[in-house]
């Protein structure tokens, strides 16, 4: 996790129990009844919510047994990725990373997915960097407040790249080049692809299916194109007994919304992947 510089709160952080918790005089204090939770995984964005130029503490566990994590803290405004939850005595945690939680109450969760958010949307196409001539552009770890740019990495002027999803924060539109890796939409004019038309689709799925199966195309139909909410298109493919009363089905296939195409493997149950980047 990307450290920041600054300072946390000192005696008033105490007071807010930002720091880890004192332990009670068992002579004179009851003991404090601890509700156990269960980590759930989970994925999103927090936004931290504190005072205006001071930040929270990193925790080394939700547990109560946790500690304060020694020069470790999240300034108010910056923006962190979380991959699970747990919640104990009423009160969220959010995980950013191994061994890395922080409290709830100080952290507001941002929305998502969307176009207009930092987890964004598939999307497939060609981001060609639009920069002064002979410089180039970062390539960043992330597209929220946190990011950093990746060292040792610049996409000249005039090169294309594959995208494969479009994000946007504040009114700014980020690409993603695959994994972490993300560039500023100021400097890219970007090519959407053209996904195939339900025709294309169907004559793509006849001919692989006769060349797989070994079965003349004019013996091959398909039949009933379904759309999920996913945006990924399946159809049937057939073969017909010529007999006027009886066809075969014998795969299916599909085309995702990133213009992935897909065979049904029947005999393991499951979906290979034929081609990517299939479009028009």
């Amino acid at each position: 996790m990307k450290k920041l510089s600054g300072w946390l709160l000192g005696a008033a952080a105490l007071s807010l129990g930002l720091m880890a918790p004192t332990t009670a005089n068992a002579a004179t204090t009851k003991p404090v009844t601890t509700v156990a939770s269960i980590e759930k995984p989970a994925s999103g964005i927090v936004t931290i919510n504190y005072v205006k130029g001071y930040g929270i503490a990193l925790w080394n566990s939700y547990q109560a047994n946790r500690h304060v994590i020694a020069n470790r803290h999240l300034m108010t405004g910056t923006q962190w990725r979380y991959s699970a939850t747990a919640t104990v005595n009423g009160q969220v945690w959010y995980k950013l990373g191994t061994n890395q939680w922080i409290q709830g109450q100080y952290a507001k969760v941002v929305q998502q997915p969307s176009v207009s958010s930092p987890m964004g949307k598939p999307v497939t196409g060609v981001a060609t960097i639009n920069y002064a001539k002979g410089y180039g552009i970062a390539v960043w770890n992330n597209n929220i407040s946190s990011r950093h740019i990746i060292p040792g990495k610049k996409l000249m002027s005039g090169t294309s790249w594959r995208v494969a999803s479009v994000a946007g924060i504040n009114n700014q539109t980020w690409y993603n080049l695959g994994g972490q890796q993300w560039i500023d939409g100021r400097y890219v004019n970007f090519k959407a692809d053209q996904p195939l038309t339900d025709a294309q689709f169907t004559q793509r799925a006849l001919q692989d299916a006769a060349k797989t199966y070994h079965i003349k195309s004019g013996n091959l139909i398909t039949m009933g194109i379904t759309t999920d909410a996913s945006g990924t298109r399946e159809v049937g493919v057939y073969e017909d007994q010529h007999d006027g009363l009886h066809v075969v089905g014998f795969t299916r296939y599909r085309l995702t919304a990133n213009n992935a195409l897909l065979r049904y493997d029947a005999t393991k149950n499951t979906w290979a992947t034929i081609q990517t980047n299939v479009i028009q």
